[in-house]
């Protein structure tokens, strides 16, 4: 099941040798820190293809097309294996689904407006595989795992790259102009003093057309902007590129977990800076209070999936050190009830507060008034389900699109009653700085 490879310890090259293998996917532990980031999983040639889209699931396996139950999580769980035995071995991931769950998705599990916006994607889409090759981060050692020849002749061929350059055709545009952005968050704060929310998330999307190899471009996003939750998917019609610094959830067979991420600040340029930077963002009472709702939000929704007496607050505050940016988090944790899985857990937590606001149901109602396109994947779940039971999800924030020869990623901020319209403005363009860098070829090689 699972036998040690001589492999050069590379995981974003393997992927880039795997462009003549189907649903080629990396999900990619670029940063290793904070008690995140041990192991990367590459995988390829999927033998069955799960997509939740206008409220039908479609199963592509084998060349066949069937369709599964009308409700997306309950299609979902159709498709997992259900023995659920874990597998107490150090690997993440045997076999099992490795996709994505959009945002839009939460209209499953909750009674929301009827969207207007056009579709940003499917709801969710997932890949499932027979096996992978896992890179251990923590030993430097790699591992084939179950059935995986077709990935491992691929890694042998030494091929000359033939794709083509990535390169945008046009300049990023966002949805909304900046004086939008503006009004829409001076309308969020009418929402707080009305008392209708506490906080509220809110985003724009910069898009662009393109040609290229979208390889190309996550392996630049992946050496400019490492993070412990990035990931490259890809669905054929579509090429998912992720850099996230957030977790969304983790289960281990027993215990959930959440690390909720509130507050950023630039990481700085020079040691000095970067201390400065991280005494303003710990003193600030903004970011604490943002931080403590959403750790309260996570709190409730872990509480009604755990047992009693189980949820547990560590690393209150911590500070995170990123490529381009520092944030404040906390880790939220609680012991799963007997009888429950890991897509029960999903339902109940998702999506992830820090990203919607408080309290949640009417935050997201607030988003969907105010940003004027859905978000697809930005602010879902990347992430994967094996088959033991074991899971590993992250919050696709720092997340592109690419379908159709077109590019898209979203930025947002948390705006709560003090917050101060141009900083948070500002705040989601720094957000976007790395992502930039990458599409303008910034640490190309």
């Amino acid at each position: 099941m699972l036998r040690e490879i001589e492999l050069k310890f590379d995981p974003v090259s393997a992927l880039r040798s795997l462009h003549s293998l189907s649903g080629a996917c990396l999900l990619h532990s670029g940063v290793q820190a904070n008690g995140l980031g041990r192991f990367s999983i590459l995988a390829a040639s999927p033998w069955k293809t799960f997509t939740f889209n206008e409220g039908v699931a479609e199963i592509v396996e084998n060349g066949s097309r069937r369709i599964g139950p009308g409700e997306a999580f309950q299609a979902l769980s159709a498709e997992l294996d259900s023995r659920h035995v874990i597998d107490e071995s150090f690997s993440p991931f045997c076999n099992g689904a490795i996709g994505y769950i959009a945002y839009e998705a939460a209209r499953h599990l909750e009674k929301l407006p009827s969207a207007e916006a056009e579709k940003a994607g499917p709801d969710m889409r997932f890949h499932f595989y027979k096996g992978a090759i896992l890179f251990d981060h923590q030993t430097q050692r790699v591992y084939a795992v179950n059935e995986v020849d077709d990935l491992l002749d691929a890694l042998r061929v030494d091929e000359t790259d033939e794709s083509v350059a990535f390169r945008l055709l046009e300049n990023l545009e966002s949805n909304v102009s900046k004086r939008r952005y503006l009004d829409a968050v001076g309308k969020v704060k009418e929402f707080i003093r009305e008392g209708d929310v506490y906080q509220v998330n809110l985003s724009h999307r910069f898009s662009a057309s393109y040609e290229g190899d979208p390889m190309e471009l996550y392996a630049r996003l992946a050496a400019i902007n490492p993070a412990p939750y990035s990931a490259y998917i890809d669905f054929g019609d579509e090429q998912i590129l992720s850099s996230s610094p957030e977790q969304f959830l983790k289960y281990d067979g027993c215990r959930i977990e959440t690390r909720p991420i509130k507050g950023t600040r630039p990481l700085g340029e020079s040691s000095d800076e970067i201390a400065a930077n991280e005494r303003d963002l710990a003193s600030s009472e903004k970011d604490r209070a943002e931080l403590l709702m959403i750790v309260d939000l996570e709190r409730n929704d872990l509480g009604r999936v755990c047992k009693p007496n189980t949820i547990e607050v560590k690393d209150l505050f911590a500070l995170e050190r990123y490529a381009t940016v520092i944030h404040q988090t906390a880790r939220v944790s609680g012991e799963l009830e007997e009888g429950l899985d890991i897509v029960d857990a999903i339902r109940a937590m998702f999506p992830g507060g820090s990203i919607s606001g408080a309290p949640k149901i009417r935050s997201m109602e607030v988003i969907q008034e105010l940003e004027d396109c859905e978000r697809g994947v930005y602010t879902g779940a990347i992430g994967m389900i094996d088959a033991s039971g074991k899971a590993d999800f992250n919050i696709a924030i720092r997340t592109m699109r690419l379908s159709k020869g077109r590019l898209s990623f979203s930025v947002g901020g948390g705006i709560v009653w003090d917050s101060d319209p141009e900083s948070e403005y500002e705040e989601t363009l720094l957000k976007a700085k790395a992502m930039m860098a990458a599409l303008e070829g910034v640490g190309d090689e």
